[in-house]
């Protein structure tokens, strides 16, 4: 019997404590059809019980690395390129859902890159739940570019990024020697992380979009997202970010770039309530600053809101009332477990 070609791509999954999701995107790779590839699992020195789970789904279809030192997110990605053995690599994240087809349509089409300008071919995706049920547009947008398959030539695709990112790191395959030529993630940053190396890649590749969902984003509590969310960094990282972008921008990105600012106001505006809940009134006030100083639509949120609105108005005005209101939320969450 010959053993498989796996010599073209490898699907690489950075883990850490990933035990309760694994198994599921485990098996979304393993039975995707048509294709043969490389399982590469390089865990983070997890504690909980990832290991045993990857090596009792995976057996030996997966080549499992368990690194000396805990690397921390950026650097295991770039950890797994570091070990791809292959002219292709797919990330893919430890709580995502692979979808039947998506290596074959990554692979498909790099196969038709007969001058091996393409640098990243990514699909649109759908979000679901901790529970894998699909989670509403309206409460987490999908990731999409384009309604209809398209090739980005070099240097236009960062100009789908200016206002927002919607390209998912499970839903994209890249050829290795685009990290020889640009190099790796910026281990710097932790929810930008992936939109600034698109933004890196498409200035110097040509990117394909493929509209139709290939890969399902998992939307939970436990996410390095959420976790972020119940602060601002994430939203200091987006606002650095967009600042490298207007620097550079062309003129005729005025518009983009105008999306962008509003975006991001109203990105700090929809936080204020997440931090007065969490108690962090500090935060709380600066979003209230980097919201309404900076976007009419901000305004016109604010408007539409009376919880926020009222919520704000107690900031300022009664900053006592919504303490002992934080304090009892706080008390009721640890009897509640």
């Amino acid at each position: 019997m010959t053993a498989p070609d796996r010599s073209r791509l490898t699907v690489a999954i950075p883990t850490f404590n990933g035990g309760e999701y694994l198994e599921s995107a485990l098996r979304g790779i393993l039975e995707q059809s048509q294709v043969s590839f490389d399982l590469l699992i390089c865990d983070d020195r997890s504690e909980d019980d990832t290991i045993a789970i990857a090596r009792r789904i995976a057996g030996d279809r997966a080549r499992i690395v368990v690194n000396e030192n805990r690397l921390g997110l950026g650097a295991n990605w770039n950890r797994c390129v570091e070990l791809c053995e292959t002219p292709l690599i797919a990330l893919f994240h430890q709580d995502d859902v692979m979808l039947p087809g998506h290596l074959a349509a990554h692979l498909d089409r790099f196969s038709n890159d007969d001058n091996q300008t393409l640098g990243m071919v990514a699909s649109a995706s759908i979000v679901i739940d901790d529970r894998g049920e699909s989670v509403p547009e309206r409460i987490s947008p999908p990731g999409r570019v384009g309604e209809n398959d398209q090739t980005f030539p070099r240097g236009e695709f960062p100009r789908a990024l200016v206002a927002a990112n919607p390209v998912r790191c499970s839903a994209t395959t890249i050829r290795k020697s685009v990290y020889d030529q640009i190099g790796g993630y910026n281990v710097n940053l932790k929810y930008v992380i992936d939109w600034e190396y698109w933004i890196r890649l498409g200035s110097t590749f040509e990117v394909a979009w493929l509209a139709a969902p290939t890969v399902a984003i998992r939307r939970h509590q436990a996410s390095e997202s959420s976790r972020l969310a119940r602060g601002i960094a994430d939203l200091e990282e987006i606002e650095a970010l967009y600042q490298n972008i207007k620097q550079s921008a062309p003129g005729d990105w005025k518009k983009d770039l105008e999306r962008a600012r509003t975006n991001l106001a109203l990105a700090y505006y929809r936080r204020i309530h997440e931090l007065i809940k969490l108690g962090r009134f500090d935060l709380a006030e600066l979003c209230v600053k980097r919201s309404l100083g900076r976007s009419v639509a901000a305004w016109r949120a604010f408007a539409r809101d009376p919880r926020t609105a009222v919520e704000v108005a107690a900031l300022y005005a009664a900053p006592g009332l919504l303490k002992r209101r934080a304090v009892d939320r706080s008390a009721a969450r640890v009897q509640s477990r």
